[in-house]
């Protein structure tokens, strides 16, 4: 996290109190320890950033629980199931237009170890899908 992470996102949360989540920019970074193989391999990664993931979420306890748990079931996409369910809630949140956190990918990041992981993905879009579908 920047060292301003918190103090930026509560002080949005203290002064709209109808704004439940903030969120804020993630830069990632290739760890200096990785050989010039693994770090064209996370090239694409790296040069991505984005505003959705969980580290850069500050969120009031009640809009949590209106959302729910993250789903135990899944090793991967748990975020992303959270914030589809989030945002079918209708989640009030304001995204920070600066960086909030540094991510570093490194040969040890849970999606490059675990890729039999990947169809929870799938699972994920799924159930997306079928909360979005009409009742008969």
């Amino acid at each position: 996290w920047t060292p301003d992470k918190l103090a930026r996102q509560m002080q949005v949360l203290q002064t709209d109190p109808a704004c439940e989540a903030v969120l804020g920019r993630i830069e990632n970074f290739i760890s200096l320890e990785l050989d010039e193989n693994q770090r064209q391999m996370l090239a694409r990664s790296a040069a991505q950033t984005g505003d959705f993931h969980v580290g850069a979420l500050l969120i009031r306890q009640g809009a949590f629980r209106r959302v729910g748990d993250f789903d135990k079931t899944l090793q991967s996409g748990e975020f992303i199931d959270w914030w589809a369910r989030a945002v079918d809630r209708r989640l009030a949140y304001q995204v920070l237009p600066f960086i909030v956190m540094h991510r570093r990918l490194h040969g040890q990041n849970h999606t490059l170890r675990r890729r039999d992981t990947q169809y929870d993905y799938l699972r994920v879009v799924k159930a997306a899908l079928n909360r979005r579908r009409p009742v008969e």
